[in-house]
């Protein structure tokens, strides 16, 4: 069964303004309010939009096609909140911990001298011992800095490429263009 051109014109309309949300993965992971803002007022269009439809279509007993692409829509928008959240918090962890890996250095380098140990020398031995632990520390925090500064600066160009990808093979999947 093709679609009708109704239904066309309503998927057109719908997927551009949906594309919107690509918008929001080239903003600064620091603009929360800018990137939350434009997902949820996407969100809320296409609401909007499906009531509108409900209203314009005559009462079924069933899912529409039409109405299936609405609902998976408003999934793919929801996703680009929850993405545009989830890189804020990445990024400003990422943001904090080198702050904190900054100021550690500093304490560490100007605290703790590499001083050999003498026999009987207890207290020293037991600075060396914590200049060791706290070495180890900051490699950990160091290696888990790396991976979070990847994820912050690559989930937006995956989700760049991903999303319209996937929208484009669930567009197919429900209407069955071939």
């Amino acid at each position: 069964m093709q679609p009708t051109a109704e239904v066309l014109t309503s998927t057109r309309s719908l997927s551009l303004s949906l594309s919107l949300y690509l918008k929001s993965f080239f903003l600064s992971p620091a603009d929360l309010n800018d990137r939350a803002t434009l997902s949820l007022t996407i969100i809320l269009a296409l609401n909007v939009f499906q009531l509108i439809m409900n209203d314009s279509m005559p009462e079924t007993g069933y899912l529409t096609p039409l109405s299936q692409f609405i609902i998976a829509s408003t999934f793919f928008a929801a996703f680009a909140t929850v993405e545009s959240v989830t890189v804020y918090i990445v990024h400003r962890r990422t943001t904090m911990r080198e702050e904190i890996v900054t100021k550690f250095r500093g304490s560490l380098s100007s605290t703790v001298h590499p001083v050999g140990r003498q026999a009987g020398d207890e207290e020293n031995a037991k600075d060396t011992g914590k200049a060791k632990g706290a070495r180890d520390a900051l490699k950990r925090a160091m290696s888990a800095e790396r991976l979070e500064k990847f994820l912050a600066d690559h989930m937006d160009t995956a989700s760049i490429i991903l999303l319209p990808v996937t929208y484009a093979v669930m567009t197919v999947v429900i209407f069955g263009f071939v």
